[in-house]
């Protein structure tokens, strides 16, 4: 995180003839990837071959409040200074400066944007640097060749010494313009990967945190069948291996197991496992108890010690009882909100998202402009909520 208090820009600026330029209006400009497009920031008068203008990073203006909060981050966005009126005649966007040096004054809690000292090109040699469809570049890092002219009976102007660096000079303009060309691709790539970084790591932490509450639940299901396991070994067991075991009413049986079963399945309510049908078959003795029959319940290691014709085989299907009236949530509005915020909501009310990115330029890259169901819809807890996120190419 950088902090300043204040922003400058700064550029030196001679004419053709090698003349301070006055009463030029420049704009500063950067490049807003979400937007794509150049967004006007800054601007100030040329005066007497100088153009300065200075800002706070508490600036309210809309479109300066992104390109802010971006340089605090860290991340150094494409700037480049235009005039706001065409200079020349031409058909592209006229290029003042786009290569520049940036540092911090601490004494005077300043970032500074310096573009060094430019010349304006003479219109006729506009041409030969129109190497891109959208825009030109009308100023160099050099000083234009000056001519001069020999009186000679034909008239033909000679070039002065400089004249010899001219290629030289047009050689370096134009690797200046590739260069700056293939940096704004590179930075554009640079963005795109980071985001992409955050959002892995994002997901990461969020699917750790699922995994682990998952691990908690299915820890407290194995103890309740443990506990259900318990309970039915200790009406199985043995209460007298020589004299047969206790008498236990049918009815009284089956009520004590269904009550086992009850208590696990209410101890799961807000697990993400629940008990589903069980089918318990235990071995026994059935004898007739006034009007009433009752078990005698048999260790299986012991069974085969005892008549097996005299041995029965109990069968109980429990069906665990669900809730008749599940508690339910309505869908909130979710458009405008990133992928992080929306899985935070929707895990508070104990919903759960399918996040689904499409292209959409017409809404912020990242942000919820859809939603299944829509907002307002009732629906019960630990359903799917299916939200289509923007995307930039």
């Amino acid at each position: 995180m950088i902090t300043f208090k204040y922003i400058s820009f700064t550029i030196k600026l001679n004419d053709a003839q090698n003349a301070p330029v006055n009463d030029l209006a420049l704009f500063v400009q950067y490049f807003n990837f979400s937007e794509q497009k150049w967004i006007n920031i800054y601007r100030s008068i040329v005066s007497n071959g100088t153009f300065f203008c200075r800002g706070t990073v508490s600036s309210t203006l809309k479109d300066r409040q992104p390109f802010l909060e971006a340089i605090q981050k860290g991340l150094m966005l494409p700037i480049r200074i235009v005039p706001t009126q065409k200079i020349y005649d031409s058909k592209q966007k006229e290029i003042i400066g786009m290569t520049f040096d940036h540092f911090y004054n601490p004494e005077n809690d300043i970032l500074e944007f310096d573009f060094g000292s430019m010349w304006l090109m003479p219109e006729n040699s506009i041409e030969k640097y129109a190497t891109y469809h959208d825009f030109v570049t009308i100023a160099s890092l050099y000083p234009p060749e000056l001519t001069s002219v020999k009186e000679n009976t034909d008239d033909i102007p000679i070039r002065s010494i400089d004249g010899q660096y001219e290629e030289q000079l047009n050689e370096c303009t134009t690797n200046l313009q590739t260069v700056t060309s293939q940096y704004e691709k590179l930075y554009s790539t640079h963005q795109t990967l980071m985001r992409s970084n955050q959002a892995t790591l994002i997901l990461n932490e969020e699917l750790e945190g699922q995994l682990s509450s998952l691990k908690n639940d299915l820890r407290d299901q194995e103890l309740q069948i443990q506990k259900l396991q318990d309970t039915i070994a200790t009406l199985s067991a043995e209460e007298n291996p020589t004299e047969g075991n206790k008498l236990i009413p049918i009815n009284s049986l089956y009520s004590n197991i269904l009550g086992q079963v009850e208590t696990v399945n209410k101890s799961t309510e807000n697990s993400a496992f629940k008990l589903s049908n069980l089918s318990l078959k235990l071995k026994a003795i059935i004898q007739k108890d006034g009007d009433n029959l009752s078990a005698s319940l048999l260790d299986s290691s012991l069974s085969d010690t005892i008549n097996g014709n005299s041995i029965s085989e109990l069968s109980f299907e429990i069906t665990p009882t669900q809730n008749q009236n599940p508690a339910t949530t309505k869908i909130p509005e979710l458009s405008g909100l990133t992928e992080t915020a929306v899985r935070r909501v929707l895990q508070s009310i104990g919903l759960r998202l399918n996040p689904v990115y499409q292209q959409n330029l017409n809404v912020v890259h990242g942000s919820a402009f859809k939603q299944s169901p829509e907002p307002g819809t009732t629906i019960q807890p630990n359903q799917l909520v299916t939200v289509i996120f923007s995307k930039h190419e």
